[in-house]
């Protein structure tokens, strides 16, 4: 049982099923909401910590392709028309605890299409 974000959220909609239920005492209702509480908490720290990986590693990598295609400018027309495009690539199994790190990858991943960069020229103080 993986504790990977994928894990995590699919864990999150079974307990918010379960305290939909009506044949739940009050306490059992309780618990149910404080368990939703932790794995919100949980998921939220989680996903922090996978989107900087990730972020960084899109980052580090557009930064890379701008620096080599600099003055290339259909390249950088590309960009601008159509966006930037990424993959990711995972050696990881599905075994043991190396599935909660793919359900991390997934997530955070997938998260990544939230994301755009804005270039804007350079202010030179020759251009002033």
């Amino acid at each position: 049982d993986g504790k990977g974000l994928r894990q995590l959220n699919e864990r999150k909609a079974f307990v918010k099923a379960q305290s939909s239920c009506t044949f739940y005492t009050i306490e059992e209702q309780e618990e149910l909401q404080k368990r939703l509480h932790y794995l919100d908490l949980e998921i939220k720290q989680r996903f922090d910590v996978c989107i900087c990986q990730a972020a960084s590693a899109l980052v580090t990598s557009f930064v890379k392709k701008i620096e080599l295609n600099l003055n290339e400018s259909n390249v950088l027309e590309q960009y601008a028309e159509i966006g930037y495009l990424i993959q990711f690539e995972s050696l990881l199994s599905t075994h043991g605890n190396e599935i909660g790190m793919l359900g991390d990858m997934d997530v955070a991943v997938k998260s990544l299409s939230n994301f755009y960069f804005k270039l804007i020229p350079l202010i030179t103080p020759t251009d002033v």
